[in-house]
């Protein structure tokens, strides 16, 4: 009864006031009727309490082998102790000497009557641990040591971090995501992996045959803006995966999947001087919101305008619906395309940009939005 509500201060105190107990205690006089055995028992064990009623810290003392030879237990330390540190300096009160008021004393008693002693006491069998115990301590201990590797050897791997299209939908501003807000998967590789082994270990873990997916590096522009970009020499088996990464721990990439409505068996080889990937959000200026709505490979002779069905149902409009089609240059920067420029010669006004993607933003023709170059819409090729 160490804490009590006390209704003037209206809150839960915890009491200080000394109180003694003794190592070993009698209790014949409290029985109804003699027993066989003496009601004797044996100071076992104390936990001891630090601290006031919103904050404090636990410290279990034992009496284990009953030779007077205490155990201290503070939290995973364990220390040899005298009967005085486990008994006499937890019976709280006042340090007469100083007048302070003790605030660590003995919150809870353990004893064992003697004549039961060796039954209560007695060595812990392997047999009397249960087994989902067993096989959680194993659990613990192969994680523990897993970890203990991990740390010894932490400077040979680096974190591959996964994004896919579901972490773009999560993200409505602009570019086309932000690593700060969206988080996707991670996995830990040695850096000496080649890509080759990692694309196939990366397409086992992802439950997919290692065609149906392609991963695309992110790359931070110049502008600020982070796009995917086209990975080069992916079959080179001298090519570790740290330097695919350009020595950087922490290497993000955008794993490109096969549609599960596609009928194809498998992704399309990509032509990095013939083809481009493109990303595209749908802006709505009735409700001035941003959303994700896919991305597509597409022929750099092919003309915008030949994209708006595949966008009008991405972004589940009527076909008869016109579009205008921007640009996502970067943040508070949109600029309009026309939508029977090649894709081709629409890169090539862009300075000849070397990046595989490209980010656009497509909205409903006829509407004026003076706001549309603040928003974050586009359409992104990686």
């Amino acid at each position: 009864m160490r804490f009590q509500y006390d209704p003037i201060m209206d809150t839960n105190t915890k009491i200080n006031d000394r109180y003694e107990f003794p190592e070993h205690l009698n209790l014949d006089r409290f029985l109804k009727k003699p027993e066989e055995t003496p009601a004797n028992y044996t100071l076992h064990a104390v936990l001891v309490h630090s601290g006031d009623n919103f904050g404090g810290h636990y410290v279990a003392y034992l009496n284990s082998k009953r030779d007077g030879n205490w155990l201290k237990f503070d939290d995973d330390i364990v220390s040899k102790c005298s009967a005085r540190d486990a008994v006499d300096q937890n019976f709280g009160g006042s340090e007469d000497s100083l007048g302070i008021r003790n605030c660590t004393n003995a919150y809870m008693l353990v004893y064992a009557r003697e004549s039961c002693i060796d039954e209560v006491l007695q060595d812990v069998r392997e047999e009397d641990i249960s087994q989902e115990l067993v096989k959680k301590f194993d659990a613990e201990k192969r994680l523990e040591q897993q970890r203990r590797k991990e740390r010894n050897e932490a400077h040979l791997y680096m974190t591959v971090e996964i994004y896919q299209e579901d972490d773009f939908q999560a993200h409505q501003r602009a570019d086309l995501i932000d690593f700060d807000d969206v988080k996707g998967g991670y996995i830990k590789c040695l850096k000496i992996t080649t890509f080759p082994e990692f694309h196939q270990s990366l397409a086992t873990m992802m439950g997919y045959p290692s065609e149906c997916i392609r991963v695309w590096p992110f790359e931070k522009r110049s502008n600020n803006t982070t796009r995917p970009g086209y990975l080069e020499k992916l079959d080179d088996s001298k090519i570790t995966l740290f330097q695919h990464a350009e020595q950087r721990n922490v290497w993000r990439i955008f794993v490109e999947t096969l549609p599960a409505d596609s009928k194809l068996e498998c992704l399309k080889p990509y032509n990095f001087q013939q083809e481009v990937l493109l990303f595209f959000k749908y802006y709505n200026p009735t409700t001035r919101s941003i959303s994700y709505v896919g991305h597509s490979v597409e022929n750099i002779e092919t003309k915008f305008r030949d994209l708006f069905p595949g966008m009008s149902k991405a972004a589940s409009l009527h076909p008869d619906v016109p579009l205008l089609i921007f640009e996502e240059i970067k943040a508070n920067m949109v600029e309009k395309i026309d939508p029977d420029i090649k894709i081709g010669s629409w890169m090539s006004l862009e300075m000849a940009t070397s990046y595989a993607s490209r980010e656009l933003t497509y909205t409903w023709r006829g509407y004026n939005f003076p706001w549309c170059p603040t928003t974050s819409g586009s359409c992104t090729t990686g």
